[in-house]
């Protein structure tokens, strides 16, 4: 059921972390690239995450992360505010995701030594925290062994989010059950490489 209350402190949090990774001076213009997004037009067109336009069967935007092609040095609030202006096109255009929500699916880093912790943590402390949208699920899909015990005690600092979290081992050969839906991981990523050739996403 809808609580009144919880959607209230959920906004505030939206607008509070808005102000946290955008700066007074860009948190209230549009999320587009001519407003908020102007300086980071680099890593919008890297496509480090995108809605593959897709849904599963309840009806949830599945978005896609490539996190082994997230670029090491990169500055961890600048790859978390694209990761919002993607989140923000798909609710703004669809109503329906504030309430069936998303679905995250992640192809990790091949290496430990390519894991970047503070990037992670400003974008999972920013969806969990202060989304103004519902989280169905986080499937962190094909990684090494080392990554698996990573994600094992990464889950202990998720709360409520726990529960959702699944680790899909495999290859990119093969597809993979996530969650209800068949993703072939290798021609997602093949899609997403080739779309990084062409202009930005609107």
């Amino acid at each position: 059921l809808f609580d009144a209350k919880k959607a209230a402190i959920r906004l505030c949090k939206c607008f509070d972390m808005l102000v946290k990774l955008f700066g007074l001076k860009k948190a209230f213009l549009p999320l587009t690239q001519e407003g908020a997004l102007r300086d980071d037009l680099d890593l919008i067109k890297n496509r480090h995450v995108v809605d593959t336009k897709c849904l599963d069967e309840n009806g949830q935007h599945i978005i896609f992360f490539d996190w082994d092609h997230e670029d090491k040095g990169q500055d961890p609030k600048a790859m978390t505010r694209v990761t919002w202006y993607v989140m923000w096109n798909v609710i703004t255009n669809d109503e329906l995701v504030q309430r069936n929500g998303m679905v995250f699916v992640a192809r990790t880093m091949k290496s430990v030594a390519d894991f970047q912790p503070a990037t992670v943590k400003y974008q999972t402390d920013s969806l969990r925290f202060a989304a103004p949208f519902r989280i169905g699920a986080m499937h962190f899909c094909l990684p090494p062994p080392a990554m698996t015990v990573l994600f094992n005690i990464g889950r202990l600092f998720f709360g409520e989010l726990r529960p959702r979290m699944k680790v899909h081992k495999g290859t990119d050969k093969e597809e993979l059950l996530v969650g209800v839906v068949w993703i072939d991981i290798g021609a997602m990523v093949e899609a997403v490489t080739e779309a990084r050739d062409v202009s930005p996403i609107p």
